[in-house]
């Protein structure tokens, strides 16, 4: 017999419980240092895929409580590896924690 598996409740749970282990993370760490996760999103080119997938990563990392932010270049379309003559990721926050990349 076939189960059938809600992935929207599931993704519900799981970002309520993310959402709580960062809030817990942050009240441990609030008297000496303004923990908050964060990501950075590069986007390489203009995909309408990637942009509405990124979009949604956005929303949900917001959602539970991580800095998101979003980082457009416009690279040319053989493009393969960020570089620091064509990606400056020193001017990224120390306090960012991931980089994605997307085309």
């Amino acid at each position: 017999m076939a189960k059938i598996i809600d992935g929207k409740q599931l993704a519900d749970n799981l970002q309520a419980e993310l959402r709580d282990e960062i809030l817990k993370i942050r009240e441990k760490t609030a008297p000496d240092f303004d923990f908050r996760p964060s990501l950075a999103v590069v986007q390489v080119g203009d995909r309408p895929d990637s942009t509405v997938y990124i979009r949604n990563k956005l929303r949900a990392a917001e959602k539970i409580g991580v800095a998101a932010r979003l980082v457009n270049h416009n690279f040319p379309l053989k493009f393969q590896y960020p570089s620091k003559s064509g990606l400056n990721l020193h001017s990224f926050d120390e306090n960012w924690r991931k980089i994605m990349i997307f085309r």
